[in-house]
């Protein structure tokens, strides 16, 4: 059994090469009077996927709502041809791009 104190989330692997290319994201808003600290992020889905469980980048919170700004860094790879999957020019899910 964890101890109390266990973070339920898994480790990020990517957590300080995530810290460092964020680096510059974090000082621009500071800049401009927004705090934003690096820590889990909130995990959600969309029509791109999951975030992965425990991933890590900078949050800002905006109380006193519920809205929460979440950045992070990743590096992907093109599964589908060009202009198929995600969305089209014109915003269409799916669509190859019009002709």
């Amino acid at each position: 059994m964890p101890p109390p104190n266990a973070s339920p989330l898994p480790p990020d692997p990517h957590r300080e090469r995530r810290r460092a290319l964020l680096s510059g994201v974090a000082g621009r808003l500071r800049e401009v009077g927004i705090d934003a600290s690096f820590g889990p992020l909130e995990t959600y889905r969309d029509f791109y996927g999951a975030l992965p469980p425990g991933a890590t980048g900078l949050v800002c919170e905006q109380p006193p709502t519920t809205a929460r700004l979440q950045v992070t860094a990743i590096r992907v790879r093109r599964t589908m041809p060009p202009g198929q999957g995600g969305l089209s020019p014109t915003g269409a899910r799916g669509c190859a791009t019009p002709t």
